[in-house]
């Protein structure tokens, strides 16, 4: 089957294009970090940089959690005289909360850094403490920009700040550079600074509003937005547990070899992060016109794309991933092969529940989605912990793979009850969509 020709399909690419060309950018200049941080870094240090970039993450998912989506849900259905009032209030729940984790990273980041046995990052946590400050003015512009589906321009933005910074790491592998942890934040926080400066000259007047509050806008952003930031923190830390585990127990050298693995897994965000970014909207927006026979149509053609982009990509990594981890990392990192051909299978179910939980909150039912993310991560903490603890490294890799298949479970009973979802409908959805991919295109 010619997978890869569905994007052929001239409405899937206009819809979706941009928000894909983002992701495969930034993707790109994730593998080109990859690739010269493990020759510039030692093995413990590159451990240390995983973990740094774990909680600027998980950092950052607060942010969207609570305002993203509850804004581009309200902004969808919002009177025009409100849209000042929302932006505005959205800009000071912005900044409110950028300070209240920068403070929490100067005042508690150093115990953070002493249990995960990480010394060496303690500098670095200043850095840490910037970041949610420094992208407040660019994470509101791609608020205003993804609410109006203006896919061009968020692309523009969101690629400044990985640019800038592998322009940095570029610089120092071609020169021979020393590089060290602190340097690396440094360039980590100014690209961020630069990229937000870059979007206020650019959409100042129309995303960037003065700071505002009103109680009835603050409320309902807030009582949609709970439920996506418990979601998204708790989604975002169990992606990220095993590295805080393995870091605790084992040390950071075993973060780096599993980090390697997790680096082929991250192709395959390309495609779901980018479709299920437009998804949410189109959900938004058919609930609110009220054209509920759409949703079904709309997750299984968009979850049999994925899977046709993902499964041809699974078996070849999964094949060769002896000598992709040793061509791409080197001998020092050659352990991560067995690690990656575990893992790799969790990018079969991911689509699933990773969509289902972009349809949860987009039809109106955040609560059920933050309850399943919430059961997820109680099972998968003592999970990874005992797996760990057993089976060392190897352990998180089990680990990380049974907390998917959990999580995608629950997802598929939550569907059942919206929309009688069923598994034979996708593989349908998936062939009809190879047929038509045989058929010529109307230009």
């Amino acid at each position: 089957m010619r997978a890869l020709s569905i994007l052929r399909n001239k409405h899937w690419l206009q819809e979706n294009g941009y928000s894909f060309l983002t992701r495969v950018v930034e993707f790109s200049l994730g593998i080109l970090n990859f690739l010269l941080l493990v020759r510039l870094l030692a093995v413990q240090d590159f451990g240390a940089w995983a973990i740094f970039i774990s909680i600027a993450a998980i950092a950052e998912s607060f942010r969207a959690g609570l305002l993203q989506n509850a804004f581009i849900r309200y902004y969808n259905v919002a009177i025009t005289n409100r849209l000042k009032d929302l932006l505005g209030n959205t800009f000071s729940m912005n900044v409110g909360m950028a300070v209240v984790y920068a403070a929490a990273m100067v005042f508690l980041g150093q115990q953070l850094f002493t249990v995960l046995n990480l010394p060496n990052l303690q500098p670095a946590r200043v850095a840490l403490a910037l970041i949610l400050l420094a992208s407040a003015p660019v994470f509101q512009v791609s608020l205003y920009l993804l609410a109006e589906l203006r896919m061009k321009n968020y692309f523009q933005t969101q690629i400044i700040r990985p640019i800038l910074f592998s322009i940095g790491v570029v610089l120092h592998f071609f020169f021979d550079l020393k590089l060290d942890l602190t340097l690396l934040s440094i360039y980590y926080i100014s690209a961020a600074i630069i990229a937000s400066y870059v979007s206020i000259l650019l959409f100042q007047k129309q995303a960037v509003p003065r700071l505002g509050w009103d109680v009835n806008v603050f409320k309902k952003l807030y009582l949609f937005g709970r439920y996506v930031f418990v979601t998204n923190t708790l989604s975002t830390t169990k992606q990220n547990i095993d590295k805080f585990i393995l870091s605790a127990l084992l040390g950071p050298v075993s973060v780096a070899i599993s980090n390697v693995a997790f680096r082929f897994i991250n192709v395959f965000e390309i495609p779901l992060q980018s479709i299920a970014l437009v998804y949410y909207s189109k959900v938004t927006r058919s609930i609110s016109r009220d054209d509920t026979e759409k949703q079904g149509a709309f997750f299984y053609t968009n979850l049999a794309i994925i899977l046709a982009l993902t499964i041809p990509v699974a078996g070849m990594i999964w094949f060769f991933a002896p000598e992709l981890t040793v061509f791409f990392a080197g001998e020092a990192y050659a352990k991560s092969a067995i690690f990656l051909r575990i893992i790799i299978f969790s990018a079969l179910v991911k689509p699933l529940d990773k969509l289902a939980g972009s349809y949860l909150d987009g039809a109106g039912f955040p609560h059920k989605n933050t309850w399943s993310v919430a059961i997820t991560f109680g099972l998968s903490l003592p999970l990874f912990y005992f797996l760990i603890v057993k089976y060392q490294l190897i352990g998180a890799a089990y680990g990380f793979l049974l907390s998917q298949f959990i999580s995608t479970a629950i997802k598929i009973y939550l569907l059942r009850a919206s929309f009688n979802f069923s598994p034979t409908k996708v593989w349908k959805t998936l062939l009809d969509l190879a047929r038509q991919s045989k058929t010529p295109v109307d230009p």
